[in-house]
């Protein structure tokens, strides 16, 4: 009896613990897109996170960038924020509160799957997003970050 209520304990924790990691599916790869009609073919880890605080504002051409995001509950989000911004998203939160309410800006768009995402990329040149690699199709372009076609 004693034994299977430590193995009981052990297991719950063990399924906490996946959970609580994300370790209990598979992550998906995550691809940076751009419309087809868009120049840029590869940027810097850091310039990607410039573009999505809002620091960086155009493409060096004149045309403002406009970053796209995933929907807050989108295990993708989560995991671009982590990678991406070195951030969480409970801090991504304050961030915005704090840009918001300072006059300093306003977060991105967000769109609730890769499919809404894709559309208004495709459609607008000035727009950046991400989506997951089995989601990418002719209709965006992804882009390189740090010479790599998915993000780590």
């Amino acid at each position: 009896m004693r034994a299977q209520r430590l193995t009981f304990t052990l297991f719950i924790t063990a399924v906490s613990l996946f959970s609580t990691l994300g370790l209990g599916h598979a992550l998906d790869d995550i691809v940076v897109i751009v419309s087809p009609g868009n120049k840029v073919d590869q940027i810097s880890m850091e310039e990607l996170k410039r573009i999505y605080l809002k620091e960086r504002k155009d493409w060096g051409n004149g045309l403002p960038i406009a970053p796209i995001d995933l929907g807050e509950s989108d295990p993708v989000r989560q995991r671009f924020i982590q990678v991406v911004l070195k951030r969480t998203a409970i801090n991504m939160k304050y961030y915005w509160i704090e840009q918001i309410f300072s006059g300093n800006g306003t977060p991105p768009l967000a769109f609730k799957d890769d499919k809404e995402v894709k559309a208004y990329v495709a459609s607008n040149p000035e727009a950046i997003g991400y989506i997951r690699a089995k989601s990418l199709d002719e209709t965006v372009k992804a882009i390189r970050i740090e010479g790599k076609t998915t993000l780590p």
